[in-house]
C-alpha cells in the first residue's frame, strides 16, 4: 500500500532537495537546509513551518493521555548562484511532510499548492516527489501515481495522488518497529512574471490524522529582481600550487580578492593548463585550497583562477609559474595530537586524536595505537592499526592504567613519529565479598551484623553494604542498607532461627555474598510495654519502628512483561547477571498478573546520562524517579512507595519518560 523508494537519473535542472534532518526537543525531526556538491552555490530559501498537535496513541492505551506534535510541514523555494530567481527563470518551491508523532492510525496528507499574482506554475518542468520510509532513506519516486503530473493539480492548486487506496492524498506511515519519521517531498517548478517582492508561497496541506484533522499552512516569502546589481568580484592572489596527493593532481592555495564586488562570492575556479601538451584540468570549491585533478603525469603546467558573485565569474588571474607534473619526494609524517581514551567497557577503550598537521607529501594512509600496563614496558598490552582518526584496543585487563600513544604512516609507507602518551585507569569491577559476618538478636525485631571490609574492593571505593537475614523456620526475610559495619537489621519475626549475609556495592555494582553467619534466635515479643530503654520494646527511647509482619519478593526483570524496545544486558553487577535497557519513550516493564504491595522498591542502574521512569500502580500515577547519578552505579535499590497496608492487587508498570537510557534489574515487592 506504501510506496517503495527508486532512483533515477535527474536531468538537467537537478537541484538539491532539502533532506538533511536535526534533532528537535524530544528528539524529534524537521527538514532543514543543505546545499549540495555539485551544486553548492545553490540555495534553498525556507520559510515558516507548522505542526498539527495529537495525543498519543499508547498513552491513551494506558489511560494518561498526553499531547505531542504530529505532522510537521516546512514550505521553501530554490534560488540560484545564491541568490533569488530573476524574472522569467524557473525556480522551485518544495513542501516536505515529516511525521512526528505516535498516531493510532497511518494519517495521510493532501497538499495544495496557493501561489501569488505574478507566479505560475512551469509546466515545462516535471513535478518530482520523494519519499522516505521510517528509518529509511529518501529516493525520488517515478510512479506516475503516487507522483502525477500537472494533470492531477486542480486550477486552486490541489495536487491529488490517484493510487488506489491513498484516497487522492499521501500516507506518512510508521514501520513494525514503531519508528515515526516517514516523509514526503513535493518539487514543484514555478516561474515569476513579474517582479516579486516578498509575496507569499504557501502550502494548504488538509492532514487526515483521527484527532482534529487540521490544515498546515506553512508559507515563504517569495523574491525575484529583474537583474543584478554590483560588479562581478576582483581577482584572487594565488599563494601556492603543489602536486598532490598524487602525480594527476594539484593542490591550488589563494587568496580571496580584496573587492567582492558588493556581493558575497559563492565559488571559485581554478584552471590548469599545459604548455607540452598535457590535459587541461579544472575544479571549482567555496575556499582555499582546491585540488584540481585528472592532470597529465609529467607535463608542464601553469594554473590561473577567478571568483563569483551574484553578478558573475570575475576576471582570471595570472598564470602561476610554470611546473612539472612531479610529487615531491614523500617524508616521514608528523605525529598526531590531542590523544583521547576514553574507556568502553572493562577491558576495552576508545582512542581518539587528530591527524599531524604534515602528512609528508604523500596522503595518510593508516594509523597506529599502542598501549602499555605501567610498569610493564616490555611487550604491548594491546593495540590497533587501520584508517581513520578513532580506534578501539580490545582485551585489557580490568583495574590495571595503561599509557597510549599513536603514529601515522603514509601513502608512500613512511612512517611519522609517535604521539606523547595519554594514560588510563580501566574500570574497577564490582568488590569481592565482605568476611567474618557475625549476627546477634539485639531485640525481639532487630539484630545487629558486623562483619570486615572485602580484601578487595574491585578498584574503586565501597558505597555501601547489603545485609540480608534469612530465616529457617517461617520467619520474614529482611534487608538492610549501610555505609559500613555495624548494619541493623529491623522487621524480623520474634521466635525464628536466623542466618546474615553481606555484600558491597562500589560504582560497577553489587559484589558477591559473604558466608552466612551463625544461626541465632530472635527472643520472644515483650507482654507488654517495654521497660524504659528496652531498644527492642516499641516506643521506647532509642527503639526502631515496630516491626510490620510481611516480607519482600523480588521479580527479576526477566518475570516482568516487556512493551516496546528493550535490549538484554548481562553483568556481574547486575541482580542476577543481567538486567533489560531502553530508551524509547513509552517502553515499559509490566507485572504479568496483578499484585497487591505494601511497599515497592526498583532496583536500577544510575549514571551521569540515565535518564527517568515513570511508576504506576493501576492506573495511578505513584512515583517518577530520576535513576541520574554522578557516577556509574550498578544494583541501586530505590523506594518508589510505601503503604501501611497492603494495596487492592493491581498491574504495577515502569515506564521510561524522555530518550535517556534506563535500565531496570528489577522490581521489590512487600505484602504485609
Amino acid at each position: 500500500m506504501f510506496p517503495v523508494p527508486s532512483r533515477r537519473r535527474r536531468g538537467r535542472h537537478a537541484i538539491r532537495r532539502l533532506t538533511a534532518v536535526v534533532a528537535l526537543a524530544l528528539g524529534l525531526v524537521i527538514p532543514v537546509v543543505t546545499p549540495g556538491t555539485a551544486h553548492a552555490a545553490d540555495d534553498w530559501i525556507v520559510g515558516t513551518s507548522q505542526q498539527s498537535t495529537i495525543l498519543n496513541c499508547p498513552s491513551i492505551v494506558w489511560g494518561t493521555p498526553y499531547p505531542e506534535p504530529g505532522i510537521h510541514a516546512v514550505n521553501a523555494y530554490h534560488g540560484t548562484l545564491g541568490t533569488s530567481p530573476r524574472v522569467g527563470q524557473t525556480s522551485y518551491m518544495t513542501t516536505v511532510l515529516t511525521r512526528i508523532g505516535t498516531h493510532c492510525d497511518t494519517p495521510f496528507a493532501f497538499p495544495k499548492f496557493v501561489l501569488p499574482s505574478g507566479v505560475v506554475f512551469d509546466t515545462s518542468e516535471p513535478i518530482e516527489c520523494y519519499y522516505k520510509p521510517p528509518q529509511g532513506t529518501q529516493a525520488p519516486v517515478t510512479n506516475g501515481q503516487e507522483c502525477p503530473q500537472w494533470s492531477a493539480i486542480a486550477a486552486d492548486g490541489r495536487y491529488t495522488s490517484t493510487k488506489s487506496g491513498w484516497y487522492g492524498g499521501w500516507p506518512l506511515p510508521s514501520n513494525t518497529n514503531g519508528y515515526n519519521d516517514s516523509q514526503w517531498e513535493f518539487v514543484v517548478p514555478i516561474k515569476a512574471t513579474s517582479v516579486q517582492n516578498g509575496s507569499v508561497i504557501r502550502s494548504e496541506v488538509d492532514v487526515a490524522d483521527g484527532n482534529d484533522n487540521p490544515t498546515l499552512r506553512p508559507q515563504v516569502s517569495f523574491y525575484a529582481p529583474t537583474a543584478p546589481s554590483g560588479a562581478p568580484p576582483g581577482v584572487p592572489s594565488l599563494n601556492s600550487v603543489q602536486v598532490f596527493p598524487s602525480a594527476t593532481s594539484v593542490s591550488v592555495g589563494f587568496t580571496p580578492p580584496a573587492n567582492d564586488g558588493g556581493s558575497a562570492i559563492t565559488a571559485y575556479r581554478v584552471e590548469c593548463f599545459s604548455q607540452d601538451g598535457g590535459v587541461t584540468g579544472s575544479a571549482t570549491g567555496p575556499s582555499s585550497p582546491i585540488t584540481v585533478s585528472g592532470l597529465t603525469a609529467g607535463k608542464r603546467y601553469s594554473c590561473r583562477m577567478q571568483a563569483q558573485n551574484s553578478v558573475g565569474w570575475g576576471s582570471w588571474s595570472a598564470g602561476s609559474l610554470s611546473f612539472p607534473m612531479v610529487p615531491p619526494t614523500p617524508s616521514a609524517p608528523g605525529a598526531p595530537t590531542d590523544l583521547v581514551l576514553t574507556e568502553l567497557e572493562l577491558t576495552k577503550i576508545r582512542a581518539t586524536f587528530t591527524p599531524p598537521a604534515s602528512t609528508g607529501g604523500s596522503p595518510i594512509s593508516s594509523y597506529w595505537v599502542q598501549c602499555w600496563q605501567e610498569g610493564d614496558n616490555h611487550v604491548p598490552a594491546g593495540s590497533s592499526e587501520g584508517p581513520g582518526t578513532t580506534h578501539t584496543v580490545s582485551d585489557l585487563i580490568p583495574g590495571r592504567r595503561y599509557n597510549c600513544r599513536v603514529k601515522a604512516t603514509n601513502a608512500a609507507g613512511v612512517e611519522g613519529a609517535w604521539s606523547g602518551y595519554s594514560s588510563i585507569a580501566l574500570g574497577a569491577t564490582p568488590p569481592g565479598a565482605p568476611s567474618g559476618v557475625t549476627a546477634t538478636a539485639t531485640s525481639a525485631t532487630t539484630a545487629g551484623v558486623t562483619f570486615a571490609a572485602p580484601a578487595a574492593n574491585g578498584g574503586d571505593t565501597i558505597t555501601a553494604y547489603g545485609t540480608e537475614c534469612v530465616s529457617s523456620d517461617g520467619g520474614a526475610s529482611r534487608t538492610a542498607l549501610s555505609a559500613a559495619s555495624p548494619a541493623t537489621v529491623s522487621g524480623l519475626t520474634p521466635e525464628r532461627q536466623y542466618r546474615c549475609q553481606v555484600r558491597a556495592q562500589n560504582s560497577k555494582g553489587w559484589g558477591a555474598w559473604s558466608g552466612l553467619s551463625a544461626s541465632f534466635t530472635t527472643p520472644a515479643a515483650p507482654a507488654g510495654p517495654g521497660q524504659p530503654g528496652d531498644p527492642g520494646a516499641p516506643g521506647a527511647p532509642g527503639a526502631p519502628p515496630a516491626a510490620t509482619p510481611g516480607s519482600w519478593t523480588t521479580l527479576d526483570e526477566s518475570a516482568l512483561k516487556r512493551k516496546g524496545r528493550w535490549k538484554a544486558v548481562k553483568g556481574a553487577g547486575y541482580h542476577q547477571g543481567g538486567a533489560r535497557t531502553a530508551k524509547r519513550p513509552g517502553a515499559a516493564l509490566v507485572t504479568k498478573g496483578k499484585v497487591g504491595a505494601a511497599g515497592l522498591e526498583l532496583v536500577a542502574t544510575t549514571c551521569k546520562r540515565c535518564g527517568k521512569v515513570v511508576v504506576y500502580y493501576g492506573k495511578k500515577r505513584i512515583a517518577k524517579i530520576s535513576l541520574k547519578s554522578a557516577s556509574t552505579r550498578h544494583g541501586q535499590v530505590l523506594p518508589i512507595r510505601s503503604w501501611s497496608a497492603t494495596q487492592k492487587a493491581k498491574k504495577i508498570r515502569i515506564v521510561v519518560v524522555g530518550r535517556k537510557k534506563v535500565t531496570i534489574d528489577a522490581l521489590r515487592i512487600r505484602t504485609t
